[in-house]
Order: structure tokens, then C-alpha cells, then sequence
């Protein structure tokens, strides 16, 4: 499995990156909390009922495989973020993973999403996934310069259902092949 980052200390790195590694069933609440804080605070959007959010993570944390999962960044023992691969188009021809990257607001300006961008990206190369694909918010200009950074290529705009709904950008990344 590939990590970012290590050290002798949880959570501390001696690079003065977060430590990155495999989400547990221990981090189901601090993930829970951080997702409910970026719909509600980020996006400006109501989020499901918290039994509903709850129950939707566990059952991810609970269904991990080498290629899909989630990954949590740790600072100072504390969940400061996490990333989520998750299998989307799923084909015996194209193995690939939509990309979700969030960050608590304790931690915004620390350098949590380049660290997970940039994990997710080396992650992908380790497996047998063709492609990442992710969802941006057209307001938020740091993580699309990030994601451009990292070879991420935009391929268009989602249409919004309705007028009010937010607008998104749709990237992908395609994996090198070994």
C-alpha cells in the first residue's frame, strides 16, 4: 500500500506533511463531520440526515479493496482530511475511480489537499485503475490549479438540474500504464 508519508509518531511526519494512511471504521465520525462541514459550509447545500451519511460511510469504510477505498490525513494524531476513491464505470475494460478530497476547517491552508490530491494520484499508478475522475466547484480556483498541477485534465462543465444548483467541472486523470 502506498503512504505518503511516515514517521515514528501518529500523525506527525518528519517532512511536516500529514501522515496518510488506510481510513478505518475509527475514522467514521471525523470523516462523517468533515464531509457534513463542505456540504454545509463549502457548498451551501443541506445535507442528508446524519443516520443516512453515517450509514453510507460505514458501508465504504467496510468495502475497501486495494484499488477503491479511503485514506485519512492525520496532523497531530487528528483527522485533518481525507480522500476517497470510489469505483465508478465499472467495466472489465476500464477500471475507474471517482476522486473526493475533503478537508476539516481546522485545517483549511495547510497543505491537506495537495497532500491528498498528490497521494490519490501516486495511489492510482500502484493499481490497475485507467482513470480518476473528479467533480470540482467552478468557485473553488485552488484545487482546480491543484488537480492541473498534478496532470488532472479538465473535460467539461456538469449541467446544473436547476438554476440555483451549484456549478461543477468535470476532471479527469488518466493513469499511466505500467
Amino acid at each position: 500500500m502506498s503512504q505518503l508519508s511516515s514517521s515514528s509518531l501518529p500523525g506527525i511526519s518528519r517532512t511536516g506533511k500529514p501522515n496518510i494512511r488506510r481510513a478505518t471504521i475509527k475514522d467514521l465520525r471525523p470523516m462523517v463531520r468533515i464531509w457534513v462541514d463542505a456540504v454545509q459550509i463549502g457548498m451551501g447545500l443541506t445535507p442528508p440526515s446524519s443516520s443516512d451519511v453515517v450509514d453510507t460511510f460505514q458501508k465504504r469504510l467496510e468495502s475497501q479493496s486495494s484499488s477503491y477505498g479511503h485514506w485519512v490525513a492525520e496532523v497531530d494524531g487528528a483527522v485533518a482530511g481525507w480522500q476517497g476513491l470510489l469505483p465508478c464505470r465499472p467495466s472489465p475494460m476500464m477500471r475507474w475511480a471517482e476522486s473526493g478530497t475533503y478537508v476539516s476547517m481546522q485545517h483549511v491552508g495547510q497543505g491537506i489537499p495537495e497532500a491528498l490530491i498528490r497521494f490519490a494520484t501516486e495511489h492510482s499508478k500502484s493499481t490497475d485503475l485507467t482513470h480518476l475522475v473528479g467533480f470540482l466547484s467552478a468557485r473553488n480556483d485552488a484545487m482546480i490549479r491543484l488537480v492541473e498541477s498534478c496532470g488532472w485534465q479538465k473535460v467539461g462543465n456538469v449541467p446544473r438540474a436547476k438554476p440555483s444548483d451549484p456549478e461543477y467541472l468535470y476532471y479527469i486523470y488518466l493513469v499511466p500504464q505500467r
